[in-house]
């Protein structure tokens, strides 16, 4: 299962999104999964934001390594699922690429949960880490749901 996340300039959620995605992927239990992250907007090759290298390091995680991409037709028909931070990146998925739209979810929709997560850029460290915390738990929420449908199968 290829899961790729998406936010605007791939700096910070998305970035985030994947770390943490890699991190709770060491466990066997999801053994074959493949993550990757990319913006609607995203200038090629940019590093993840001090502020989201922050937080990933105080929970041990390491995103200093990251280089952001844009979203691309090819990568997009690459992933299984596609899992945005907003109601506003998942219709602009589904403009640029109307072709994958079946596979683009929103990511706290798809965990069983509300709203868009907020863009944390440029804010207090405090906000970073609210954001961090949210994403974490949407994605142990959908691994933990497409394990179980997995098993199902």
């Amino acid at each position: 299962m290829k899961l790729l996340f998406v936010c605007t300039g791939n700096t910070c959620r998305s970035p985030m999104a994947q770390v943490i995605a890699q991190e709770i992927l060491r466990d066997p239990r999801f053994e074959g999964y493949v993550v990757d992250s990319a913006g609607v907007m995203a200038v090629d090759g940019c590093s993840a934001s001090q502020g989201a290298v922050q937080a990933l390091g105080q929970i041990g995680m390491d995103a200093s390594a990251h280089q952001s991409k844009m979203l691309t037709a090819q990568l997009a028909s690459d992933y299984d699922i596609i899992l945005t931070m907003t109601t506003s990146h998942k219709e602009a998925v589904c403009c640029m690429f109307p072709e994958f739209q079946n596979k683009v979810h929103l990511l706290s929709t798809y965990a069983d949960k509300l709203g868009d997560i907020p863009d944390p850029f440029g804010q207090s460290p405090r906000v970073y880490a609210e954001c961090r915390d949210c994403i974490f738990e949407c994605i142990q929420s959908v691994l933990e749901k497409l394990t179980a449908n997995k098993v199902k199968e």
